[in-house]
């Protein structure tokens, strides 16, 4: 079994669709620290000629991202579907998807992983990927943190072959004493039509889905080295 762990971000990109394309299951590890940093709450869409990032408001704190509160007392649901309104209602397939991506800002979410694995699935089934989810918390179990948790997960799950993301830390001796092969994910972002000027990259998939609709899953792959 090929397996790929990833924390579950907001509106990931194309990248994170193709790791969950190429493996028979990928794990949203919501158990992870939360990375401010990172895209956990981040999501990038395209305005006119330029990036629009969308940020959801959270709580302050060392959490994990189940336990990672969003702060509603903020009119960020609002905001975010009316930027996305804004920037793709004239795109090809904005009447096809609009409702079903409309439906996530329809509902007051109290944890960020929450929101972000309903995003994950919805887009999911939109590219329609046929890899099976397991999310983490689900599995009820201690699988400690950082790299560590990489192997113990995959160790648990009986998987034979791991697809790591670029950059990621991975311990690879840990991985071949538990018989597991590391394949490292190379993808090189792919063009498409895409409204408002020159090709931008590494935006959120939901730029994809609008402009492309049901191509979409074979221009994701296309990205595959």
């Amino acid at each position: 079994m090929k397996v790929t762990i990833q924390q579950p971000d907001y509106l990931p990109g194309l990248s994170f669709f193709d790791r969950m394309d190429q493996v028979d299951l990928i794990v949203l590890d919501d158990d992870a620290h939360q990375n401010r940093r990172g895209g956990n709450h981040r999501g990038m869409i395209k305005r006119a000629s330029s990036v629009l990032p969308l940020n959801v408001p959270i709580s302050p704190s060392n959490q994990t991202l189940r336990n990672t509160y969003i702060d509603n007392r903020k009119s960020w649901r609002e905001q975010h579907w009316k930027s996305i309104e804004s920037s793709y209602g004239k795109a090809k397939y904005w009447s096809k998807y609009q409702g079903v991506v409309h439906s996530i800002y329809q509902h007051e979410w109290t944890f960020l992983s929450d929101l972000n694995i309903h995003v994950i699935f919805i887009l999911k089934e939109a590219f329609s990927i046929q890899t099976s989810i397991l999310v983490a918390s689900e599995m009820d179990q201690a699988f400690g943190q950082g790299s560590e948790r990489i192997h113990k997960l995959c160790g648990h799950l009986g998987a034979k072959r791991f697809l790591s993301k670029e950059g990621e830390r991975v311990d690879i001796k840990a991985l071949q004493g538990q018989g597991i092969t590391l394949i490292q994910q190379k993808y090189s972002h792919p063009e498409y039509p895409q409204l408002g000027g020159s090709f931008l990259p590494r935006l959120s998939a939901l730029d994809l889905l609008f402009n492309c609709g049901p191509d979409s899953l074979e221009i994701i792959r296309k990205g595959r080295e």
